[in-house]
């Protein structure tokens, strides 16, 4: 049987204490850090949605517990949003 293996790119990977750097460049860091901001961000979309809070509520939420401006906010909100409903995890009505 195939066995595959799975090596972490540039140093990172996973240690007795969690997640750890090892020799990553900076960019690789900053990928890895745009990639876990935009997983809690997923986890906030989905944690807000109630069929009541409108998008625009959602992502004034998401701007203010992760510091970034609105308008991303929204893109990003909105971004999850329609990746919850494609993957038919959500219903959209207007």
């Amino acid at each position: 049987m195939n066995r595959e293996t799975l090596t972490p790119v540039a140093g990172y990977g996973r240690g007795a204490s969690g997640l750890r750097a090892g020799t990553a460049s900076e960019t690789a860091t900053h990928r890895l850090e745009k990639l876990l901001l935009a997983n809690r961000i997923a986890m906030k979309v989905w944690e807000l949605l109630d069929g009541v809070t409108s998008v625009a509520e959602i992502a004034q939420v998401v701007a203010s517990e992760f510091q970034i401006a609105r308008d991303q906010a929204f893109i990003e909100t909105r971004g999850f949003i329609r990746m919850f409903s494609e993957a038919e995890l959500l219903r959209v009505t207007h």
